[in-house]
């Protein structure tokens, strides 16, 4: 095992090796500081060096993670750095506009929900179509959301305002004046949904697309491999993009059993009824997720 891998370590040393002589053909340098080599292993605790690779003379930086167009990838595949990222930019672009725009009582609240629509949640949801995050990392995000609309509404703790009364009191409706350009049986609207709903829907509309891929594409083939090699340990495995989608089917009412998954590129095939599907599934999921939230409050409350 460790002669493979340090084959497999000096043919990687090679090929970068030979990168950075074809940059210096053309005139380009690589900033040797700034390169970092990231290694995943096959399990936590695995007993495996960490790979030295050396460009003129000098090491590569090892990490356990890193930023790679504006995400952040960790070595275990988890969303443990790239959570609480999102939920600092999201935070920050918030506390830039509060002077300019969230405390300005001249600006009507459509104005402001559009603005936070538009500046602040693809801060906290960039790269939602590929999360593979858990119910306690989508329960920081929905806090998240909760206190900055609490802030848009000019509400604050001891007002006592739950989650789903701010969400209900910033729908408004579709614009009259654009009627005439909406389809009849469009069932997108202006109005905003739980953090929840729009990773689940995020997902489900990339997943869309590759599976109208060819099969000779690369996301499609990993959405749809299997490791032919190595033993799992006893217990629940971990978190993965794949559970995650089949999870979405069943809380949209797509497909409510494994063997409808095998259909899957069958009910994808269409653009638009995959579209309008995906898009009444989250009306529903959003339904039934505000009444759990009312149910669990009233309980809360007679305890």
């Amino acid at each position: 095992m460790i002669q493979l891998y340090v084959q497999h370590l000096k043919q990687n040393c090679k090929s970068l090796f030979l990168f950075y002589e074809t940059f210096k053909e053309f005139g380009l340098e690589l900033a040797i500081k700034k390169i970092e080599v990231m290694m995943q292993k096959a399990f936590k605790n695995e007993q495996r060096p960490d790979p030295l690779i050396i460009v003129e003379g000098k090491p590569l930086k090892v990490v356990d993670h890193f930023k790679y167009l504006g995400g952040q990838l960790s070595n275990d595949g988890s969303m443990r750095d790239e959570i609480p990222w999102r939920i600092q930019q999201a935070s920050a672009s918030f506390s830039k506009l509060f002077q300019r725009v969230w405390k300005k009582k001249h600006i009507k609240l459509k104005t402001k929900i559009k603005t936070y629509k538009t500046m602040i949640m693809p801060c906290l949801l960039y790269g939602a179509e590929t999360w593979n995050c858990t119910r306690a990392q989508i329960a920081k995000m929905n806090g998240l959301q909760y206190r900055q609309l609490r802030t848009i509404s000019g509400k604050n703790w001891k007002d006592k305002v739950s989650h789903v009364e701010l969400l209900q009191a910033v729908k408004f409706g579709t614009n009259q004046n654009f009627e005439w350009a909406i389809p009849e049986d469009e069932t997108k609207t202006p109005d905003l949904k739980s953090v929840e709903t729009m990773i689940r829907l995020s997902r489900l509309r990339y997943t869309g697309h590759v599976m109208r891929m060819d099969n000779n594409r690369l996301p499609k083939i990993i959405l749809h491999g299997e490791i032919n090699m190595g033993k799992r340990k006893v217990g629940r495995p971990k978190q993965n993009f794949r559970s995650c989608i089949k999870e979405d089917l069943k809380c949209f009412n797509i497909c409510n059993n494994s063997s409808d998954l095998a259909q899957l590129s069958q009910i994808t095939s269409n653009r638009e009824t995959w579209r309008k599907l995906i898009n009444k599934g989250a009306e529903q999921f959003q339904k039934e997720w505000e009444r759990r939230r009312v149910e669990n409050s009233m309980k809360r409350k007679e305890k």
